[in-house]
């Protein structure tokens, strides 16, 4: 349960049924979770953590914000509710997909190779805010410093 943002940010969902996945939270439609798509949306939103499912159970869609629409924030949900009222639920489960690897599937490689990749590009620091075991940590960051990614300290 400590890496599960760290892992829900690497891979989305494809909606069946729409229980499974968070609406604003999970990456289920377009190129990132909602929340960040419609960050102005996101924080008036009163229920931030509702199902896709339970979102579009009814038309108009299961929402209520703190501050009423206009403007931009108009323009937003406008937006929004285009982007979504094109999904269709049906009878089938959710299912998680891995959006590092070319057939969509978690593998410990694909993983590893993300992590190498993230410690690459923004330095050993990255390395240390992943919530895993200390143990790991440390495993991970000799291998890093082994292969040139990090500088020793």
């Amino acid at each position: 349960m400590e890496i599960k943002d760290f892992f829900f940010a690497r891979g989305g969902f494809i909606v069946q049924n729409g229980v499974q996945t968070r609406f604003w939270d999970d990456w289920w439609i377009g190129q990132e979770p909602l929340m960040n798509q419609f960050p102005s949306l996101y924080n008036i939103t009163r229920r931030k953590h509702q199902t896709v499912a339970e979102m579009l159970s009814t038309r108009p869609l299961n929402v209520s914000f703190r501050r009423a629409l206009v403007g931009d924030r108009l323009k937003s949900w406008i937006q929004l509710v285009t982007l979504v009222l094109s999904v269709n639920l049906i009878e089938t489960c959710d299912k998680f997909v891995w959006r590092w690897n070319k057939n969509n599937s978690l593998t410990v490689r694909s993983m590893y190779l993300d992590l190498m990749q993230a410690a690459n590009n923004l330095g050993s620091w990255v390395l240390w805010k992943i919530k895993v075991s200390l143990k790991i940590k440390k495993n991970l960051s000799m291998v890093l410093e082994e292969r040139g990614y990090i500088n020793k300290r």
